[in-house]
């Protein structure tokens, strides 16, 4: 019996309702058990009890959470004893000063204990503070290893002094995540008025619930303003309204069900505002993260404004359209192929958006074919990462 790997792991929000970053330690610590025989991963959460509830649910591995933030001695040590120490995923590269100091912080701990560190398919917002790129050079020298999952990102990385050959582009974590069973989704969508005797076809809508301004659960998205808001909801609403006289059955499907970041609000503020929202159906409950893919797997297109609520719907053969109020949003859909159905918030007005929903689902048959080989592709790449950790032990 070989030596047990032990693992630490921080990046995304792994203890949030938010089935993106849910999917993502699921992912990755699915990949790191099938290389290594014995492995234990110390995850570093604000709320380890989340990350207990659903990882008990959805994963045989072996886990120990750590509360980052109020356990910072046990932070130190679990980091002095780890053979690794790995930013998993998710969008760590954002400028907030409570983020900074804990990259640099840990960054820090690791280059001090000499515990190599690897960045696995990271991404960024955009940064324009010099304070940030600092701080980001130097966690970005001395990785053992950078991946980054879209070209914004890798743009940073360059601005921040990295080398090209130094990086390399993967798909993101969540394209590898298993699966759970089909009738399982079925019932989720059961519990929210939808059969299978409707003639109508389903397209899910995902909206956000954005934030005006950050409350104790930290968003690293730019506040946004009323306006911002309610072209949003103004948006969602004329689609859905569209979707109905066209002869669709609409259904929000959440990828957050937890205040202050509940999804489920928008989707309320959204029907209340359509001419046909109370035709349309909720999800009214908390998604496991390996059944939003068969979820979305109902449904022949979708409209979201997640990008794991992208990616999960396209490993489904879902096509989908991105509402994108972040760089972010962007480039995932750039990577899937998708960047035709970039709705951009910015540019565009809401009434706008029916015409992008309506292209989209005319072509959902041609698009289907191009994304399920794209698909294969990203399945795949989403494994560079646990190779060239592999290499890293020898």
């Amino acid at each position: 019996m070989g030596k047990e790997k032990r693992i630490v792991l921080w990046g995304a929000w792994y203890g949030s309702r938010n089935v993106g970053d849910r999917a993502l330690l699921l992912a990755i610590t699915d990949m790191l058990q099938q290389v290594f025989e014995k492995v234990k991963f110390i995850i570093l959460s604000a709320t380890p009890s989340e990350v207990y509830r659903y990882t008990q649910r959805d994963s045989s591995a072996s886990l120990v959470v750590v509360r980052a933030k109020k356990d910072i001695f046990r932070v130190i040590n679990e980091l002095a004893k780890a053979d690794i120490f790995i930013f998993g995923g998710g969008v760590p590269f954002f400028d907030k000063p409570n983020q900074l100091i804990a990259m640099f912080g840990l960054t820090l701990l690791a280059k001090f204990f000499q515990v190599p560190y690897f960045l696995w398919s990271v991404s960024s917002l955009l940064i324009h503070s010099r304070i940030a790129k600092a701080i980001f050079r130097f966690v970005l020298t001395g990785a053992s290893g950078i991946t980054y999952r879209d070209e914004h990102t890798r743009n940073l990385f360059l601005a921040c002094g990295v080398a090209d050959d130094n990086m390399v582009k993967v798909a993101d974590s969540a394209f590898s995540l298993q699966m759970g069973e089909e009738e399982d989704a079925r019932l989720i969508l059961k519990n929210a008025g939808w059969s299978i005797e409707n003639p109508r076809p389903l397209i899910g809508l995902s909206p956000r619930h954005l934030r005006s301004k950050d409350g104790e659960a930290e968003t690293h998205y730019r506040p946004q303003s009323s306006i911002q808001y309610q072209h949003e909801i103004e948006t969602f609403a004329g689609v859905l309204d569209w979707l109905w006289e066209a002869g669709y059955q609409p259904i929000f499907i959440p990828m957050n069900s937890a205040a202050p970041d509940d999804d489920r609000i928008a989707s309320s503020q959204i029907m209340a505002n359509a001419k046909y929202g109370k035709k349309a159906l909720l999800v009214d409950a908390e998604i496991p993260p390996r059944l939003a893919s068969k979820t979305y797997g109902f449904c022949k297109a979708s409209f979201v404004s997640r990008v794991h609520g992208s990616i999960m719907s396209f490993s489904a053969n879902c096509p989908t359209m991105m509402y994108a109020f972040d760089a972010k949003h962007k480039g995932i859909m750039e990577v899937m192929g998708l960047a035709e159905f970039v709705f951009d918030p910015d540019n565009l007005a809401p009434e706008e958006a029916t015409a992008m929903i309506q292209k989209l689902i005319e072509t959902t048959n041609v698009l289907k074919k191009e994304l399920a080989i794209k698909y294969e592709f990203l399945y795949r790449d989403s494994f560079v990462p646990q190779k060239m950790i592999l290499d890293l032990f020898g």
